[in-house]
């Protein structure tokens, strides 16, 4: 499989880039979306939520695939919620299919743990019915930073990108998650 590959980001700086702009940007997306719902009170546990989130995906994505047992793999890469729609970017460059499914896919994973990290606020504040579309924007928020910072995008996609490439040298037909496209 050829790949647009973009080195030179280091496992620290993934992180310190989550921690960073990522959290401000998905924090921006959740108050907003869920302003009429959550009280002020609680709008600075949104930042500590997607925070936690964000840092126990990207430490998750960023171990060597072959150090992870399988079942751990599979139910992180394949425990996605099956209604969940592929996200997507005003404008995707032109990489190839693979890589983009890749990309979406680490979107997706990430915007799962920022899901589960803000279960309590969703229990007590958020009303289902605002779920699907707060879901939908942070996946696509994640996306396009995936794909508008390429160096963080290639190192944070490497397991979905070695799965894939796995994948292809068996010419094995597992049905991907819904969400990858």
């Amino acid at each position: 499989m050829e790949w647009v590959e973009s080195d030179g980001m280091t496992a620290k700086g993934v992180l310190q880039l989550a921690k960073t702009d990522l959290v401000e940007t998905l924090s921006a997306i959740v108050t907003r979306i869920c302003s009429n719902h959550l009280p002020l009170r609680r709008h600075a546990e949104v930042g500590i939520a997607v925070k936690t989130g964000l840092v126990n995906a990207c430490r998750f994505l960023l171990k060597n695939p072959d150090d992870i047992r399988d079942e751990t793999v599979c139910r992180v890469l394949f425990g996605l919620p099956p209604y969940w729609e592929p996200p997507v970017s005003r404008a995707e460059p032109p990489w190839p299919h693979h890589q983009l499914r890749a990309y979406r896919w680490t979107a997706t994973i990430v915007a799962y743990w920022v899901r589960n990290a803000l279960e309590d606020l969703h229990s007590e504040c958020i009303p289902d019915r605002l779920m699907p579309a707060l879901n939908r924007a942070v996946r696509d928020a994640i996306y396009e930073f995936l794909i508008c910072k390429p160096t963080f995008g290639w190192r944070l996609s490497r397991m979905p990108r070695a799965f894939l490439t796995v994948m292809a040298d068996i010419a094995g037909h597992l049905q991907l998650p819904r969400s990858v496209g």
